[in-house]
């Protein structure tokens, strides 16, 4: 009996973003459809990414902090530029948007500790994006899929919490509700949404 034919051995960690930017560098980038149909993508060029990673779990020892992390490259900053201002002008908005009755008399959000229902209407938190460029230690972009893009020259924003590895919920069975801050989540969201939406009126 034959030999089975040599296959090589492919980490599952960023599967899909290797996958996607190996089509999309070779040109064979499709959209599989409904029904088995396919839509030809290879002309696509992605001019920027902006991935979320990780953004609700806000560090009770550092709370407000997230990190805006760029890839390589003037692009990546110009994105990281865009971020900085979209989280300045939701810091600046808090203001006014606290003002309203409902928000101005109520305390800061409680964290969900029962996982099962929506928490009181709180203020909106105002929120410190840290610009963490791909040099920085404290720059998390090298443990997600931006790496992947990055590398392959694509503009890349990583929007993700000021995050602990050593925290407990992180990726064990305690990942749960308790752990997510949705007032800070919902900040960072918006910060993210405010980013694109600049950069693709340029």
């Amino acid at each position: 009996m034959a030999a089975p034919p040599y296959r090589r051995r492919i980490s599952a960690d960023s599967l899909g973003a290797r996958f996607f930017c190996r089509a999309l560098i070779e040109g064979r980038l499709e959209l599989l459809l409904p029904g088995g149909g396919r839509k030809d993508l290879s002309s696509v060029q992605v001019v920027g990414l902006g991935q979320m990673d990780m953004i609700a779990h806000n560090r009770e020892t550092a709370q407000d902090i997230f990190q805006i992390s760029p890839g390589k490259g003037r692009e990546s900053l110009l994105l990281a530029q865009e971020a900085h201002t979209a989280n300045m002008i939701w810091n600046a908005r808090t203001l006014e948007w606290n003002q309203a009755p409902e928000r101005k008399a109520a305390g800061r959000g409680p964290r969900n500790r029962r996982g099962i229902s929506l928490p009181p209407v709180a203020p909106h938190p105002r929120v410190l994006g840290e610009v963490r460029t791909a040099d920085s230690p404290l720059s998390s972009l090298y443990n997600t899929d931006g790496q992947i893009f990055s590398d392959a020259g694509i503009p890349v924003i990583l929007f993700m919490e000021d995050y602990d590895i050593d925290r407990v919920g992180y990726h064990d069975s305690h990942d749960t509700m308790a752990n997510i801050d949705l007032d800070y989540g919902s900040a960072l969201a918006a910060i993210a949404i405010e980013t694109i939406a600049r950069r693709a009126t340029l």
